[in-house]
């Protein structure tokens, strides 16, 4: 029950593998950023994470003042396929608990499709700096616009999942783009945003409340927190989510598994963790859609038991497609629709990219 309100982050430890030969090692590690010890790449056994590690780069990030002390490091990988004139470039945003991983099966399908694409891992997840709060969807949002104006990426088109799709809608609101492409769109950076939720009872936005001031004392205290922390990123529980999230069990693999485990070994990881559960969960998707007019498309798994098509948030865009002012592909997948069903993804992706040129 505790899992279901926090959300799927699935931080975890280890598992005991067998090292990799130095041969395999030794030019990965000179390529892998400084933040990932170089024992744990020894323990990766999957060749798509350990090539997905060596094309990480490493990005000194400047943020305002009340964002950040000082400049905070990100973490990105990027195609070299330059675009053609007029082909907007494509940015890529994980969800919660996510990494820049997550797009493992859609990147090299939007390569081959003729665009320049761009995967970058918000500050506090995946292997960017674990830099202090507070988190917010507005902070990443100002992350994702200081990363486009250093790599001079004018008017992109942002595809997000989860709270990633939050932070495209966020970017929207604050500067042009080409277009958003949403894949199960969050409610908020936490699950906070049920307790104002327009649609819900007052009894219903109480209960919730109550709830999550429950679950903020109990974060509050370190020592408890850490014990949830160690229980949340456990390798059972980890996989036992993932296949919930999933339709698709054979997607829940060693390399979605290890593209999780790196993030943990950092010891700040805690504080992001408590800090996104307990912060507040930033603006509406209403509210955002409100101050865009780019052209939206949506990617809706059917199945998805976190931001359902009958939840508030899956019937605000059906409401939006059918007045016209966003399109809608539904496809049998959970909360992770582009990875859980990749082919129909990538299909729906270069279609619907198409029509913005």
């Amino acid at each position: 029950m505790l899992f279901t309100l926090l959300g799927p982050f699935a931080f975890h430890l280890p598992r005991a593998t067998p090292p990799l030969p130095a041969s395999r090692t030794t030019t990965l590690r000179a390529a892998i950023p400084a933040c990932v010890p170089s024992d744990k790449v020894a323990e990766l056994v999957e060749p798509a994470c350990l090539q997905t590690l060596s094309a990480i780069e490493t990005e000194q990030i400047e943020l305002p003042p009340t964002l950040a002390n000082g400049p905070v490091t990100a973490t990105y990988a990027r195609t070299s396929v330059p675009p053609a004139e007029g082909v907007p470039p494509v940015v890529l945003l994980h969800g919660f608990g996510s990494s820049l991983e997550t797009w493992r099966a859609n990147a090299p399908a939007l390569v081959d499709a003729g665009y320049s694409v761009y995967r970058l891992d918000f500050l506090g997840l995946g292997l960017s700096e674990k830099a202090p709060g507070p988190y917010s969807i507005e902070r990443w949002a100002r992350q994702v616009g200081a990363f486009l104006d250093d790599q001079s990426l004018d008017a992109p088109v942002l595809v997000g999942n989860s709270i990633g799709s939050l932070v495209a809608l966020q970017v929207a609101s604050e500067r042009r783009v080409r277009g958003l492409l949403l894949n199960n769109c969050a409610g908020g950076m936490n699950s906070k945003f049920s307790g104002r939720e327009p649609s819900f009872t007052p009894l219903q936005q109480a209960v919730a409340q109550v709830a999550f001031a429950v679950i903020d004392a109990l974060l509050a205290q370190e020592t408890l927190a850490r014990f949830i922390f160690d229980r949340v990123r456990s390798p059972e529980n980890v996989r036992q989510v993932l296949g919930n999230v999933y339709v698709d069990g054979d997607r829940v693999d060693a390399t979605l598994v290890d593209s999780t485990l790196l993030p943990a070994e950092d010891p700040k990881a805690l504080a992001v963790f408590v800090d996104i559960l307990t912060g507040d969960p930033g603006p509406r998707p209403a509210d955002l859609v409100e101050r865009t007019d780019a052209p939206i498309h949506c990617f809706w798994g059917d199945a998805d038991l976190l931001t359902p098509l009958d939840g508030p948030t899956g019937l605000l865009f059906r409401g939006l497609a059918d007045a016209g002012r966003c399109s809608l592909t539904i496809a049998h997948a959970g909360h992770v629709p582009h990875d859980d069903a990749p082919a129909a993804a990538n299909a729906d992706y270069v279609a619907w990219l198409r029509t913005l040129a």
